[in-house]
This record gives structure tokens, sequence and C-alpha cells, in this order.
């Protein structure tokens, strides 16, 4: 089986002390396909990275849009400059001031679940005048205002709390910075904190449990049939992703003038609905095109404004 031939999604366990980067060129050196991430995981974290392979890199950002949960476990009376166990660490609170009762974390978890306006950690790669802002953290500049981003914690549960570590349960949106979130945490119980283990279990709709560990990644060879099993087991073949988008199905001429940048006239007069109702509740519409062998061929938007536009095109 050459990977060549493969266009999808590649779910893989991430070890701790690689960052998502790293991932991706080893998968791209062993392969040699061309290799994209969907929502990246900081070095010190592990878990499920989601991994867009071939034609599916042109549609990563429709994926990395879903919601993510996470284990984590945040240490209370210390605070650090990347907002983690990695960074330089200092004790903010003496041990008498640790004694919180269940009914004390969890009234601050109630009072930081849902969205949330909070600084971005400053070991990030949020940009800020065309720089990235741990790039101004390794220079130790100092920036007159750090950015502030709305994040939505949609769910937050209590499972443990014992010498001074909080273990607890995550559900986010993307663009959501755990870090962010223990730190408020902190700062509400007036104690500091930071995020001494970060995994994450699912990027929905995926989990982690259909993921294969990075060293089987790299030393599969698929010429050998009883490497299958693995990898189908962790493969998600472009034409299963976007399932919760809605279908348009292309005969081949209309295919064929889609692949050249053209919505044909049959598909814009049965959208003519679905336009004006856009324009009526101002919110955008999404469309995956598929062929008569459900292929992906591309992928139609319909703005506020109601005006329909090819968004992508699948080389097929």
């Amino acid at each position: 089986m050459s990977i060549s031939k493969y266009s999808g999604l590649l779910l893989i366990d991430k070890p701790v002390d690689l960052t998502s980067h790293d991932v991706v060129y080893k998968i791209r050196k062993k392969y040699k396909v061309k290799v994209g991430h969907c929502g990246t995981l900081d070095p010190f974290a592990s878990g499920l990275l989601v991994l867009v392979l071939g034609e599916a890199t042109k549609i990563a950002s429709y994926i990395s849009s879903n919601n993510k949960y996470y284990n984590c476990e945040i240490l209370l009376g210390q605070t650090s400059d990347t907002l983690d166990i990695t960074g330089e660490c200092k004790t903010t609170a003496l041990q008498k001031e640790l004694l919180f009762s269940e009914m004390d974390i969890k009234k601050a978890i109630k009072k930081l679940t849902g969205k949330i306006s909070l600084e971005v950690p400053m070991y990030s790669a949020v940009k800020v005048k065309g720089k990235k802002l741990y790039e101004y953290a390794r220079e130790n500049k100092n920036l007159e205002k750090i950015p502030i981003r709305e994040m939505n914690f949609l769910d937050v549960q209590f499972l443990s709390y014992k010498d001074n570590i909080l273990k607890i349960t995550m559900k986010v949106s993307s663009g959501t910075y755990v870090r962010a979130w223990a730190k408020a945490l902190g700062e509400y119980l007036k104690v500091g904190g930071l995020v001494k283990s970060l995994r994450r279990v699912t990027s929905s709709p995926y989990n982690l449990n259909q993921a294969m560990d990075l060293p089987t990644a790299l030393h599969l060879n698929l010429s050998e049939n009883n490497n299958e099993d693995s990898w189908n087991k962790a493969f998600i073949p472009i034409n299963k992703t976007l399932l919760e988008m809605d279908k348009i199905f292309f005969s081949s001429k209309e295919a064929h003038l889609l692949k050249n940048g053209q919505i044909p006239h049959s598909v814009e007069n049965a959208l003519v609905v679905a336009q004006r109702q856009a324009q009526k509740l101002k919110e955008s519409h999404l469309y995956v095109c598929l062929n008569k062998d459900e292929e992906l061929l591309g992928i139609l938007e319909i703005a506020i404004s109601g005006k329909l536009s090819i968004k992508r095109i699948m080389a097929n």
C-alpha cells in the first residue's frame, strides 16, 4: 500500500517533549507526503494530534475548528513564565493557603466556565506586529499590551484535589488556551497556578483510542499486509471527513466545471433558497461537494451576504 495514493487524516498520540511540528516533520520524512496538523499541542502536552495528509491539507482549517477535550493537572501555589511546568517556576503561596475544600474549587471552576476574555500566553504563536509572542518572550521584550482573546471553556469537571494538584477534564472550543485558564484560576483563588500536565483525549469527532502512537507510525511497513490494520484504525480517508457539513452531489459534467473554478448553474439554482436564508439569518453556510462515488471535490460557502463562492477545490 502506497501512502502517496492517500489523502486524509492520520490520528497520532503525540508524546511529551515533541512539538507538533516535530511530529509533522517525522511523518513527512517517513512517508514522503505533504503533511499538516489540525490544532497544535504544546511540547509538554501529549495526546491526540490530528494530522492532515495529501489533499486533506486543504481542509485543515475546517477540521481544526472542532471542540477539544483534555485531561489536565493544575498545580496551585506556583506560577511560571510559560504558565506550565516547563517554565521558570516560583512559589506564590504558603502551604496553609492551599488547603481548599472541594466546594471552594468547584465554586472557582463554575466562575471560570463559559466564554471568558483572557490574556493570550506570552509563550504562544499569536502574532503582534507581525511577530510571534514567544519571540518577544525569548528576547525578554515587554509588550505594552498583551492580546486579550475571548476563549470558550464549554465544560470543566472537577476530578480531585490533593497535594496542591487539581485534576480536571475540560471541553474547549478552538483557539482556547488551557494555560490561560490555569493562570486565571490561580488568580481567582489568590494563590497562583500553572498547568502541570495536559493530555488531549478528543478532537471532535476523533478520539485518542483511535490514534496510533508515534513510534508505531514511524516503523510501519505499509507493503506488509499485517500492518494495514494498524494504519486503517488511525487513518480517516478524506471522503470520511467533514461529515457534519451538508452535502451537494455533482454529476460528471458539474464536477468538471467545479474543477475549473466554475459553479454550475444547476447548483446555483438549487441553493437560491439557502442563499436567501443566509442573508435573513446573517449566518454563513458551508457545503461539501461530492461526486457520485462520494469522493470529495471541494467546498462551497454561502456568505452572510448570500453570495455563493468556492472555498476549496480538490485535485482528483
